[in-house]
């Protein structure tokens, strides 16, 4: 029974993690663009460590202040599962090669961007996601020191995140919801 469970256990969270990969990679590529016969090219880049967190910050315009609390919320928040999911899914568990696998995914999610024109490369996103990684790998070690145990920690996060999958697979499939 305690294999079977962990069977179980391994599916669910091998399988929100896939759905959560599939989700990240088409809203930073912008999937639904990418094949647009109307779409234009636009490459934008951005090498000045956190020039457009500040541009955003100290903007005159309402409007483009709401953009910009998105955006950056929006990146750090969209890499805070990946924290959580690396140290569960790989067996390196320190915080240094975790961080530099968030750097590394986020910095090749930029380089495409800019590669096939399909959004703005900016360090600062790079910075941003990464610190979301940070965040989501904080949150692991809080619930590995709160459980004290990994397979507790395991559990619990194989549990919350499939419960947060099920509306969020319902809204992107039933609702037809596109990120623009």
């Amino acid at each position: 029974m305690q294999k079977y469970s962990k069977a179980v256990q391994n599916f669910l969270l091998y399988s929100v993690f896939v759905l959560y990969a599939i989700v990240l990679f088409v809203f930073l590529l912008k999937t639904w663009d990418f094949f647009d016969a109307n779409r234009e090219i636009h490459r934008s880049i951005n090498l000045v460590p956190l020039h457009s967190i500040i541009n955003y910050l100290l903007g005159e315009d309402i409007v483009g202040r709401g953009f910009s609390f998105m955006n950056v919320f929006g990146n750090i928040i969209l890499f805070i599962p990946l924290g959580i999911y690396l140290p569960l899914l790989v067996r390196d568990k320190r915080m240094g090669i975790n961080i530099l696998w968030i750097f590394l995914i986020s910095l090749s999610v930029e380089i495409t961007q800019y590669i096939f024109g399909i959004g703005a490369s900016d360090i600062d996103d790079v910075i941003l996601n990464t610190l979301g990684g940070f965040i989501g790998i904080a949150i692991y070690k809080g619930l590995l020191y709160l459980f004290k145990d990994e397979n507790k920690t395991r559990l619990v996060f194989t549990v919350v995140t499939t419960i947060i999958a099920v509306p969020v697979l319902y809204l992107l499939t039933h609702l037809k919801i596109r990120v623009r």
